[in-house]
């Protein structure tokens, strides 16, 4: 069998390595662009305005609920309504007669006097079920009781049918769609039994919003990259441990830079909460640990191998040490200075 020379295995070892590199690359190049695709259509599908549910109830007041916004750290779910009176109290005017929405969840009416041209309002609930610790996939739900009420012709309060429809959305959320004419959450209807029983001039609906995907893709995102930098990090730190790279002093930057930048990411996360969530004792404070731990390693390992200011440079040869055994004494010299000892025959005549 005839043996390749070396040059050929050289050949062949480099066209492995850059052949597996470029795939490689490309992979990874695919994969991000994947990845960068299904982001963009998510956050494009979350600007899309969502269908108004619709609800067959004539001859009752329609309430549309849209939430516009939350405040995650008091569990508030801040809403608009708008109210639709039926034919027999809409006039050419506006309302014939008076009108009353009670909000039963806030303890709170909002009189529309005849006349009105609108019936609009905001109101702001506390959520029963929040979970802002589960940053990003944290939501909020509240149930919505309404009722509807007119002064008669006795001058004694009615209640009028109503219905709640739940419908809209703003940026960074969810708004989960709903009608009273479907059955509440059997989570809501655990934290209030009495909801099952509410009379039937009255309506009931649940408010649930929670973070859209798009935000909750980036974030998971960010700190995956956030680890994987951590990684590398420790990677570099051990190479230079064990000594199969060289120790470059400015590279303690680079790992300092790193720890300093994690702080400011986290925090500038989309719609992010203060440090202290199920996250961060997860992922994100174990990041900071090994950026720490790796930039420890490079310091320690910078201390122990690198020479001091007065000692031998690196890869100078020691300096030769006198053996204990040798002579100090001076050999004899000839007139001429060549060097002989007494009774040489290659000494020099002194005659």
């Amino acid at each position: 069998m005839t043996e390749q020379p070396p040059s050929k295995y050289r050949h062949q070892l480099h066209d492995l390595l850059v052949g597996g590199s470029t795939r490689w690359w490309l992979g990874s190049v695919m994969v991000f662009v994947a990845i960068y695709a299904v982001v963009n259509l998510i956050y494009a599908a979350s600007t899309v305005p969502p269908a108004v549910p619709q609800v067959d109830a004539p001859g009752k007041v329609i309430i549309y609920i849209n939430p516009i916004g939350v405040s995650p750290a008091e569990d508030l779910i801040k809403t608009r309504f708008i109210a639709q009176p039926t034919d027999a109290l809409i006039g050419e005017n506006g309302l014939t007669q008076d009108v009353e929405i009670h909000l039963t969840s806030v303890a709170k009416s909002f009189q529309f006097k005849a006349g009105s041209k609108h019936m609009s309002g905001e109101a702001a609930f506390i959520a029963g079920e929040g979970t802002y610790e589960r940053y990003p996939f944290d939501r909020y739900t509240e149930a919505v009781v309404a009722f509807v009420t007119t002064k008669g012709a006795d001058g004694q309060e009615v209640t009028i049918p109503s219905e709640i429809v739940v419908w809209g959305k703003f940026p960074g959320w969810r708004v989960f769609a709903t009608t009273s004419q479907q059955a509440l959450p059997a989570n809501v209807l655990a934290d209030d039994p009495e909801l099952t029983g509410i009379p039937d001039d009255m309506s009931a609906a649940a408010v649930t919003v929670a973070r859209s995907g798009s935000t909750m893709s980036i974030v998971v995102i960010v700190i995956a990259s956030m680890a994987m930098l951590t990684m590398l990090a420790l990677v570099v730190a051990r190479s230079v441990a064990i000594r199969k790279r060289r120790i470059e002093a400015t590279m303690a930057s680079w790992f300092a830079a790193l720890l300093f930048a994690m702080v400011p990411l986290r925090t500038n996360l989309p719609g992010a909460p203060p440090i202290g969530v199920y996250l961060d004792f997860l992922v994100f404070l174990w990041i900071l640990i090994g950026l720490m731990i790796a930039l420890g390693i490079f310091i320690t390992s910078w201390l122990r191998f690198t020479p001091r200011p007065d000692g031998p440079k690196p890869g100078a040869p020691a300096p030769p040490r006198a053996s204990s055994g040798s002579s100090s004494a001076p050999r004899s010299s000839g007139l001429d200075g060549q060097e002989g000892h007494p009774g040489d025959p290659s000494a020099p005549n002194k005659g």
